[in-house]
């Protein structure tokens, strides 16, 4: 089979757990035996072999910028990316195009696939197709619903009647797509994202507590609520803890200078992700204070994977990963965060944990293709 993916980031410009996600596919797809070219954004056009595939960027600046104006016209038009997408498709005739995140290539890239004869799956990441922020805050719903969040829906509908299948790795997300008048008539399918197989190693039963944090570095991630509850953990003389913070973003300045400030805050910047795995089995708990609306972060089933206990906002597919209602806690609440650390640490389960069920990038391209 000849596949194709297509993702706004990859490569050296990966952000998040959509370009894992994609990476994950094309290994597998590779393993498989299949043909891949994965479409992405870059600076410059630019054609490279990978182990996983070919990759080719199309030029698209605008998505290395800060310009989050130029971003949004490029999203909500894109006609030119969309075109030279459909030349470079209609060379390489792939049996299956699967798209991803699409914010800043623009609305039109998603129907440039079906328009131009090609079967399309769609991945669902997060919120991009509901708002033209992307972004849902929590205490801020109702913005979903405005009027410019119902035309930019109008608009998306137009470009995504066109697909054959939506899978979304939570079903709140699918839910919540559908209730506004996406992919209704449309197969849909829940997969959980593929979880690396990792042996499980916890850390030796011995203090200090190593709390952990990976991802963006912006205010969406909660870091600033992070932030806020560590200054008040950290003030308390009876808990010996220390946290990690491994990521990059617009608040870097900030972590920094708070890491700066307490020898107990440890910043490590960006990581490989086998860094990050190891940081994870020397870990006593993972820390996700998203303050929007999430779908289901890839970081919750890699620590997951490695058998890390982890706390998140009760907020979406976080509440889906984190059944336990104990281990969730208020969004933008440092305060609530805090106790919901305390109520973890002082019931720590020192036993060897249960390894979840594998989920692997081979199972998910099966359940994929079925």
């Amino acid at each position: 089979m000849k596949l194709c993916l297509i993702n706004n980031y990859y490569g050296a410009h990966a952000r998040g757990g959509a370009e894992s996600v994609v990476y994950q596919i094309a290994k597998a797809a590779k393993t498989a035996g299949h043909q891949v070219l994965i479409i992405s954004g870059g600076m410059a056009e630019v054609r490279q072999r990978k182990p996983e595939g070919y990759w080719l960027t199309l030029e698209t600046p605008w998505l290395f910028n800060r310009g989050r104006y130029q971003k949004l016209i490029a999203h909500l038009f894109g006609k030119t990316t969309a075109r030279r997408l459909a030349e470079e498709l209609k060379i390489y005739q792939p049996d299956l195009v699967i798209s991803n995140n699409v914010y800043g290539l623009g609305l039109a890239v998603l129907s440039a696939p079906w328009r131009a004869g090609f079967k399309q799956y769609h991945i669902l990441h997060d919120t991009q197709l509901l708002h033209p922020s992307g972004l849902v805050y929590a205490g801020h719903e109702a913005l979903i619903d405005n009027v410019p969040a119902q035309v930019f829906r109008f608009l998306a509908r137009r470009h995504t009647k066109g697909i054959t299948r939506v899978i979304s790795p939570s079903d709140w997300l699918l839910a919540w797509h559908r209730q506004r008048g996406l992919f209704t008539n449309i197969n849909g399918a829940v997969l959980p994202n593929p979880k690396p197989l990792n042996d499980i190693k916890r850390p030796e039963n011995k203090l200090p507590w190593k709390l952990l944090f990976v991802g963006q570095l912006e205010k969406h991630k909660g870091v600033e609520v992070l932030l806020k509850a560590w200054s008040i953990l950290s003030a308390d003389k009876n808990w010996d803890c220390r946290l990690v913070i491994v990521g990059s973003g617009t608040l870097e300045a900030e972590v920094q200078a708070a890491a700066n400030k307490d020898k107990h805050l440890i910043y490590r910047g960006h990581l490989e992700a086998s860094e990050v795995y190891m940081i994870m089995q020397d870990s006593h708990l993972l820390i996700m204070p998203s303050i929007v609306w999430e779908n289901a972060p890839l970081v919750l089933s890699e620590a997951a994977a490695v058998g890390l206990p982890a706390i998140g906002s009760d907020l979406g597919g976080i509440a889906e990963i984190i059944s336990n209602p104990s281990r969730l806690f208020v969004p933008n609440q440092a305060e609530d965060l805090v106790l919901a650390i305390f109520r973890i640490l002082k019931n720590y389960d020192w036993s060897e944990p249960k390894a979840p069920r594998p989920f692997s990038n081979l199972d998910y391209l099966e359940a994929l293709f079925k």
